[in-house]
């Protein structure tokens, strides 16, 4: 079975609070073994199904959708890594923190460009634009606000030739150039 892209997600989460439940399991009984997130891939889906097929279905189901979303979800992308073991586990937590900061200073920045927008469409433009494209004074901000001057001077580097990539593979889209795609979904 195929996955789409919200039912992985949806699966991941699940996954992962089902190993944050294993691991406290693991720190108050000594004799439980602390296992990986592949390990616990498949604990997880023995727990729930008990039968090798739907065991080997589920695994096929979410290793494939980690290869068709990984291009376009960075959650998906993350979860992958961290399967491979190409990340630490605990990096995911860090990940969800710079997501929420990335939203708390977009927000500050719209606000302040914005001020006389209630919050309730200040936090409607902040969704669309997480979802979406953000401007290059909006993230060239949250940069400059995030990062040490050579790390940030660094990241700009990288997004400016990332956003011209994105510019030179799509048709203009009216209103202003200098867009960064992806969001801080």
């Amino acid at each position: 079975r195929a996955l789409t892209l919200k039912a992985a997600r949806e699966f991941i989460d699940e996954l992962y609070a089902s190993k944050a439940r294993h691991d406290e399991r693991c720190a108050q009984d000594a004799k439980l073994l602390r296992e990986t997130v592949e390990q616990h891939l498949y604990s997880y889906l023995n727990t729930k199904y008990g039968l090798k097929q739907l065991i080997t279905r589920d695994v096929d189901a979410c290793l494939d959708a980690v290869r068709r979303f990984s291009a376009e979800d960075n959650d998906v992308a993350t979860f992958g890594a961290i399967l491979r073991n190409e990340v630490d586990e605990p990096f995911r937590l860090v990940q969800r923190q710079l997501k929420e900061t990335v939203r708390a200073l977009l927000t500050a920045h719209l606000k302040g460009r914005h001020p006389h927008k209630s919050d309730a469409q200040v936090a409607s433009s902040v969704l669309a634009k997480t979802r979406g494209v953000v401007q290059e004074e909006e993230w060239r901000d949250v940069v400059l606000y995030m990062y040490a001057p050579e790390d940030a001077a660094l990241l700009l580097s990288r997004l400016a030739q990332k956003a011209a990539a994105l510019a030179a593979d799509s048709p203009p889209r009216g209103g202003g150039g200098g867009a960064a795609g992806g969001g801080a979904q």
